[in-house]
C-alpha cells in the first residue's frame, strides 16, 4: 500500500475555527480582534513560528496520490517565512483596525522558535509552492472571510484533563470551574 505522510506547521486560513482558546494563535487573536478584547500573549511575545496559510497544504495533500515522487514518502509542508508572537498581533490589529491590545500572562513551557525545513516539499511541490500567500496576505484573506460572520461559541476542551502539572495557570482557571 503507497502512503503520503505530511507534517504541516502552523496552518491559518477561511473556515479556520477561531473559538478553540486553545489551539491556533491567528484564530484565537483574530476572535478577540473581532470582539475588541486583548490578545493574550504568553511571555514576551518573541516566540516565533512559520504559519502557514492553507492553500499549499491543501494543493500539496489533494495532488500527492497523482506525483510519483510523493508515494511513501514523508513530508514537512508549510510556510517558511518567520513571524513572532506579538509582531502576529499587531499585523492582525492592522488588519481589523482596532488598536493593539495584549493581555500579558506568563511565560509558559513552549518551543521558543518552532521552524521546520520544508525543501523537499518545495521540491517535489513545486506547483503548489509557486502559489505561495505571504503571512500578511493570508491574515488579510482570513480576516475577510470572517469580517461578517458570527463567532461561534467557545470550544471547550474535548476531553478531561487528568495532568494539570504544566498547563498554563489561564487554562487552568478554565479546566476548575
Amino acid at each position: 500500500m503507497e502512503y503520503t505522510i505530511f507534517r504541516p506547521h502552523n496552518v491559518f486560513g477561511p473556515n479556520q475555527n477561531i473559538s478553540d482558546p486553545y489551539r491556533n494563535v491567528v484564530g484565537i487573536f483574530m476572535s478577540k480582534a473581532l470582539q475588541k478584547l486583548p490578545m493574550p500573549i504568553f511571555g514576551d511575545g518573541l516566540q516565533s513560528r512559520s504559519f502557514s496559510y492553507i492553500n499549499i497544504v491543501a494543493e500539496c495533500i489533494a495532488s500527492a496520490p497523482f506525483i510519483n515522487a510523493a508515494h511513501n514518502q514523508t513530508f514537512n509542508i508549510g510556510s517558511d517565512e518567520q513571524m513572532n508572537v506579538k509582531t502576529l498581533a499587531e499585523k492582525i490589529s492592522t488588519i481589523f483596525q482596532t488598536p493593539l491590545q495584549i493581555q500579558w500572562l506568563p511565560e509558559r513551557k513552549e518551543v521558543t522558535h518552532a521552524h521546520c525545513n520544508h525543501s523537499k516539499a518545495k521540491k517535489v511541490f513545486s506547483v503548489a509552492y509557486a502559489k505561495n500567500i505571504t503571512i500578511t496576505d493570508g491574515l488579510t484573506l482570513m480576516a475577510d472571510s470572517i469580517f461578517n460572520k458570527s463567532i461561534p461559541p467557545i470550544t471547550e476542551c474535548p476531553s478531561a484533563i487528568e495532568i494539570y502539572d504544566l498547563l498554563p495557570p489561564s487554562w487552568l482557571l478554565r479546566f476548575k470551574k
